[in-house]
């Protein structure tokens, strides 16, 4: 799934890990000059170790939909 960051950069989730009770969503974000870094979130849209430009708008319905499947598929 492709989103925006709230710094306006593309991010590309690609990885929902139900027992990562920290993050549990995994993907890229192609930052200009470093090309793509590998980043988590958690069901907030808070990029760990990273500014708040990379965090994602959590009310996006794309992500909500997102967080929607982790928190399914977390026990």
């Amino acid at each position: 799934m492709k989103l925006k960051t709230k710094g306006g950069l593309d991010a590309t989730l690609f990885e929902l890990d139900p027992d990562d009770l920290q993050d549990g969503i995994s993907g890229m974000v192609y930052t200009p000059g470093m090309g793509d870094v590998a980043k988590s979130w958690n069901d907030f849209g808070i990029c760990s170790n990273a500014s708040d430009v990379l965090n994602i708008d959590p009310r996006q319905p794309a992500f909500v939909a997102v967080v929607d499947q982790l928190r399914a598929a977390r026990p």
